[in-house]
């Protein structure tokens, strides 16, 4: 039991995760079928400006100046099927799920086959407790385009909120196919590997995880429960604490410390 309510609290980060790569990198992930933007507003200076400082603010995580810049440019043309989807991806970080839902089902009706609003649809879907549905849209974007790794990790993310474990694992390993780096999909395979008692190769799959991404304080917790599950409270000590610093309201982490701290004190005894 224990055990998954630590993956929930890990699958609802890593979807933050996933949405904060989309938003990053949305030009460069945009599908290859998705139209090109029509002429008109989008050439202009205003327009133009207003995009870049939308891109700013999302790589800055200013999700609340993005979401302004993202409207102000749909006022100049609404009919952008990329710049719904920004937003969509802005209102997805933000936990606005019913809004980002409804910015991406706009994108569709400008493109119908716009594989990451498919993608971001299912994902919301999915946040929302419909993740048969999720899947769904997934599964429909990826049969346009197999090549996204951030809509295989998306679909690991669902078929985990269906209870799938190993048809998430497989998805999350063809994610890191796509794209080696993705630390979001090598966290998620550690914590399943961590739930199956497997955690000599979920401390692997963590310590590269960390290299990959330092700051992320959901890859320390789970470090933290392999060093314990392996009966390193020190070392599990230093990664919950880390997690417990940048998480104070997470009371799982506290009490894990605790354990840590106490196992630490019988080794000494």
């Amino acid at each position: 039991m224990a055990w998954r309510r630590f993956g929930q609290h890990v699958w609802a980060l890593a979807l933050a995760i996933s949405v904060v790569t989309h938003a990053t990198g949305c030009h460069s992930l945009r599908s290859k079928h998705a139209r090109r933007s029509s002429p008109g507003a989008t050439q202009t200076e205003e327009y133009q400006n207003l995009s870049h400082q939308a891109q700013a603010s999302i790589d800055r995580h200013d999700h609340e100046a993005a979401r302004n810049s993202l409207l102000a440019m749909l006022s100049l043309d609404p009919q952008q099927a990329e710049v719904h989807q920004r937003l969509g991806v802005v209102l997805q970080a933000q936990g606005k799920f019913v809004e980002a839902g409804a910015a991406y089902s706009r994108a569709l009706k400008c493109d119908p086959d716009y594989v990451l609003a498919m993608v971001g649809l299912g994902q919301v879907e999915t946040a929302i407790g419909h993740p048969t549905t999720g899947l769904k849209h997934i599964d429909e974007a990826l049969e346009i385009d197999p090549s996204p790794a951030e809509a295989q990790f998306a679909r690991g993310q669902t078929l985990e909120a269906l209870g799938r474990s190993d048809e998430a694992l497989a998805a999350y390993f063809r994610a890191l196919e796509r794209n080696p780096g993705l630390a979001s999909a090598i966290l998620r395979i550690a914590t399943i590997q961590l739930g199956r008692k497997q955690p000599e190769q979920a401390l692997a799959r963590l310590n590269h995880a960390i290299d990959l991404t330092p700051d992320d304080p959901e890859a320390h917790l789970q470090r933290g429960l392999a060093y314990l599950a392996l009966n390193r409270p020190d070392q599990a000590a230093i990664d919950l604490k880390f997690a417990a610093q940048r998480l104070p309201d997470r009371a799982d982490i506290v009490r894990q410390l605790a354990r840590a701290t106490e196992d630490r004190v019988n080794e000494i005894k």
